[in-house]
């Protein structure tokens, strides 16, 4: 993964870390050191037209990773101003709420992080944007790392080294929980933080987002779809402030189409483009894709691509190291293909986490919640994870479910709309999207900050059956709401079947219907089988506790084993030495 790497040691690096990092720079992995000190070495890995900024003063360097939007930050010199207060920062001042002097940075639209690095040696500062849009792992042993590349944590530390409890998440239900990457001693930053290095000292603050206190603290004398509809448009319109070309990744969803509907409205100029495989939902969605560009007069570039995609199953490992699973490596031809022609990808990422009510619709008990929340996201069934591994399937069930209890929150709708934002949508979707990142920069209007604080202000109640979703669409373009939504088969402007979906998903949620994604198989699975028992014959599950047989493997679906390809995969990897 392009990005960052952060390496500090308070007495100085040690030499073997130094010989690694040497190894690393000079076996021409596109790394390079940007800064290097006998306590610190700050590496830069560089991909297709990775964005960052370097802004030099006498006192400090600013590295700026990733986008801002809406300011030109070589140029702002009250963004450069802010920098310089961050840095002098000398602690929490009374009666302030900005305690960390960070507030300026926390409301900035971007998916960014920052590195400041005094001159003199004596401190440095690292922070990230308000939701953390760009995963950052923390590695804090004698070494204190700060990295946006599992490829280069494995490198440079003693290796990765599967956790049972993550693995046990990621096949259960598709990531691990709360702070965990899918390593030993290796977790993600938390969004907002501030990290400070100075006298000898790693600290690491953040603040946290808290929904319920922003939740109905909506002004009622406008229109709530009025005030999104105005946010979204100066979000959509500040991504377009860059001499580069850009295309918006387009499907028959409801998200991207209402980026669309902006663009033209605006006259903005920008490409469409879509993706194509044998599958019927996916050939639902391309048709819908269609419409919509017929719709604005405008020729999308339909891309076809092969669900089952080997070929990329390397270079996927090697960009995400396991933090997004195989079952998506048919993405990389689009990406690739895209990335030859354009600097900007946008996409509807984060619509269905602002716009439409984040609730589970039926009243839970705690214990409910835990077991309603696996329900819904399951990957694999406790029984498959018993045949496949060695370690307590029980006793894991039995923490994940805990720590699902214990999600913030006064009730439980309020903990499961937690685990809508900061679980699943951090650590599953925020990787997803990251992995463009490594071959074309993906950004969406969705998660600008001033969006995501205004829709989480609005009553929920507001948002049932895409109420709201349905009025701020009208404002964009009322005839979108007339295409089909490629999901349910049906346009939004259709409140009646609208409506009799949602208590049909009421229904199945209160009687706790049986999934059936958890029988469906992959007209792969053989392959899938084969690839597994292969990796498995070579040595690589070992890592993994797995104790599994062609039975085992043919019972499993097809998300299980493309998740445990996706270990194999990473095993192999940390195998193969720079």
């Amino acid at each position: 993964m392009p990005g960052f790497t952060l390496i500090y040691q308070f007495d100085g690096l040690n030499e073997s870390i130094k010989k690694r990092t040497d190894r690393l720079v000079e076996a021409s992995f596109k790394i390079q050191y940007i800064s290097k000190t006998d306590e610190m070495l700050l590496l830069f890995r560089d991909g297709n037209q990775y964005p960052y900024e370097i802004i030099e003063t006498k006192e400090h360097i600013a590295v700026i990773e990733g986008r801002i939007y809406g300011i030109n930050i070589s140029e702002d010199k009250y963004f450069q101003s802010q920098i310089e207060k961050l840095i002098q920062n000398k602690g929490p001042v009374k009666g302030n709420d900005d305690i960390d002097n960070a507030g300026y940075f926390r409301n900035l639209d971007g998916e960014f992080i920052i590195y400041i690095i005094d001159k003199k040696g004596e401190k440095i500062v690292v922070f990230n944007d308000y939701l953390g849009r760009l995963p950052v792992y923390v590695y804090h042993q004698k070494q204190f790392i700060l990295s946006r590349d599992m490829f280069v944590l494995d490198k440079i530390t003693p290796g990765l080294m599967f956790d049972d409890a993550s693995i046990y998440q990621y096949l259960r239900i598709g990531y691990p929980v709360g702070n965990r990457t899918l390593y030993h001693d290796i977790d993600r930053l938390k969004p907002s933080s501030l990290v400070t290095i100075e006298n000898e000292q790693v600290n690491i603050t953040n603040q946290p987002i808290d929904i319920e206190e922003l939740a109905n603290t909506f002004d009622h004398s406008s229109n709530p779809e009025e005030a999104l509809y105005e946010a979204f448009t100066k979000a959509v319109k500040n991504r377009f402030k860059i001499d580069e070309r850009i295309i918006l990744s387009l499907s028959g969803g409801l998200d991207s189409r209402v980026i669309m509907g902006v663009i033209e409205k605006n006259n903005l100029q920008a490409d469409y483009s879509a993706f194509n495989y044998d599958n019927a939902i996916i050939n639902s969605d391309v048709a819908i894709v269609k419409q919509l560009s017929r719709h604005y007069g405008k020729s999308p570039n339909i891309m076809e691509v092969n669900e089952w995609s080997p070929e990329f199953f390397d270079e996927f490992t090697l960009a995400k190291g396991g933090m997004n699973y195989l079952g998506m490596a048919f993405i990389l031809h689009f990406l690739k293909n895209l990335a030859s022609s354009y600097q900007l990808m946008i996409t509807g990422d984060g619509g269905d986490k602002t716009l439409p009510g984040l609730l589970p619709g039926i009243s839970l008990s705690q214990k409910q919640l835990s077991n309603f929340i696996v329900r819904k996201n399951e990957v694999s069934s406790r029984k498959t994870l018993r045949d496949l591994f060695l370690f307590d399937a029980a006793e894991e069930e039995k923490k994940l479910k805990e720590y699902l209890a214990s999600l913030p929150g006064s009730s439980t709708n309020m903990k499961y709309k937690h685990f809508q934002l900061f679980e699943r949508g951090i650590n599953w979707l925020f990787e997803g999207e990251d992995r463009n990142r490594s071959f074309i920069w993906s950004t969406t209007p969705f998660y600008s900050p001033a969006f995501f604080k205004l829709s989480h202000s609005i009553p929920e109640k507001a948002k049932s059956n895409f109420k709201l979703f349905r009025a701020f669409t009208n404002l964009v373009d009322n005839k979108l709401n007339d295409f089909p939504n490629a999901n349910w088969g049906i346009p939004l402007a259709n409140t009646r079947q609208i409506d009799k979906i949602f208590f049909r998903q009421k229904i199945k949620n209160r009687f706790r219907l049986p999934s059936l994604n958890m029988v469906s198989q992959s007209e792969n699975h053989e392959a899938m089988i084969e690839m597994v028992i292969a990796l498995m014959h070579k040595g690589f599950g070992g890592q993994l506790s797995i104790y599994a047989d062609q039975h085992d493997l043919r019972a499993a679906s097809g998300e299980t084993l493309y998740h445990l390809l996706s270990l194999l995969k990473v095993s192999e990897m940390t195998w193969k030495s720079v």
